[in-house]
């Protein structure tokens, strides 16, 4: 849900809008106007590294906000389940900027890791439905443990997932009576083939069944090795120029170390910062593309 702040400087004039960013993230105690800089830097390269102008990007993300329906979509699981850590288990920006590629991109197939309540998949099946094209393959592999052991983060630290949503508390746990992927409407799952097991099961065979895969999105688990297991697998599935993305590279350095070994264009596809924010430091979502 929307602060009272936010609500309010949604309804200011567009023009005024930026010196008011700049005044809030350089006067308020807790925010930093390095890192939303940092934010707004990356929402600029990938406007121009996309798309074809800044107004189309804008667009895009507009279109996912305002009228693909997920807003509905999120609103709708929170009258069922009240809680919005177990519901919007991933980040509203990278969800924007996934739905704007695959608008943009056209891709006929996409293969995702990690499903949880839904929200990225949901975003995922808009985009496809709005082009009238593709399809989403997906793995999960939801792990469900008893609400009291979720209070201690070391002890779910052996979790090979991971916490899917910046260790926040409860996010492992998906809903009581829930299944992965649970507030995906019915009207989006005619594009969807969800396989559930473990990936280092699933995902192998999977990917050899599966031919130019335009969109791959890792978000099954955070440990360096499930990470880097999945880039190898997703990388010789992928079509040349598609895109390979993954949440919370800042968690380890598999990431870094993927892109070291290819020389392959790459970069942030999100930074997520907010000066208000519940999360204990800013997590960043890369992109690498697969050359032709």
């Amino acid at each position: 849900m929307e602060s009272v702040t936010t609500r309010l400087f949604r309804r200011m004039p567009e023009g005024t809008k930026p010196l008011l960013s700049q005044g809030y993230h350089i006067l308020h105690p807790t925010a930093s106007w390095r890192k939303y800089r940092r934010r707004e830097h990356t929402r600029e390269h990938v406007a121009e590294t996309f798309f074809e102008d800044w107004e189309t990007f804008k667009g895009y993300e507009r279109e996912f906000f305002e009228e693909s329906g997920i807003v509905e979509i999120v609103m709708d699981a929170l009258e069922e389940v009240p809680d919005n850590k177990v519901v919007f288990d991933t980040h509203r920006g990278v969800c924007a900027r996934v739905y704007s590629l695959i608008r943009t991109q056209q891709p006929d197939t996409v293969l995702a890791t990690g499903v949880y309540s839904g929200v990225a998949t949901a975003s995922m099946l808009l985009a496809l439905a709005a082009n009238d094209h593709g399809r989403l393959y997906s793995v999960d592999n939801a792990i469900e443990l008893p609400q009291e052991d979720t209070a201690d983060h070391e002890s779910l630290a052996y979790l090979e997932r991971g916490r899917p949503s910046c260790s926040e508390g409860r996010s492992h746990a998906l809903p009581a009576d829930k299944d992965a992927g649970w507030i995906v409407p019915d009207e989006l799952r005619d594009r969807w083939s969800v396989h559930r097991g473990h990936c280092h099961e699933v995902l192998p065979d999977l990917c050899q069944t599966l031919e130019d895969v335009g969109l791959f999105y890792q978000d099954g688990g955070h440990s360096a090795s499930r990470m880097l297991f999945e880039f190898e697998l997703a990388w010789d599935t992928l079509a040349p120029g598609g895109l390979l993305i993954s949440p919370h590279i800042d968690r380890n350095d598999a990431f870094d170390l993927f892109i070291d070994e290819r020389a392959c264009q790459h970069g942030l596809l999100e930074y997520d910062y907010l000066a208000y924010s519940e999360y204990d430091r800013p997590c960043s979502c890369g992109y690498v593309v697969k050359p032709h």
